[in-house]
């Protein structure tokens, strides 16, 4: 997409007034959103976007305990 690098934060909002927008910002953290419409977007590409659907899994709990030795025991020195 044309003009891509200058943006460096993206959002692609589920719910509320910005539901189905992208948003971008060029810095983290400064300034307010850039809000491109379905409309605008449509418009980038001939091919269809699709928001991504990242697969997500539960974490899962170690049934037995760990053991790490500290370094100074073994001998190893931080210099």
């Amino acid at each position: 997409m044309k003009g891509i690098s200058k943006w460096f934060e993206w959002q692609w909002p589920t719910e509320g007034q910005f539901a189905g927008y992208i948003q971008a910002k060029s810095l983290p953290n400064i300034g307010e959103w850039n809000n491109f419409s379905p409309q605008q977007i449509r418009n980038l590409s001939n091919t269809d976007i699709e928001q991504p659907q990242p697969m997500a899994s539960t974490p899962s709990i170690s049934q037995s305990s760990w053991t790490v030795p500290v370094p100074h025991t073994l001998g190893i020195n931080k210099l």
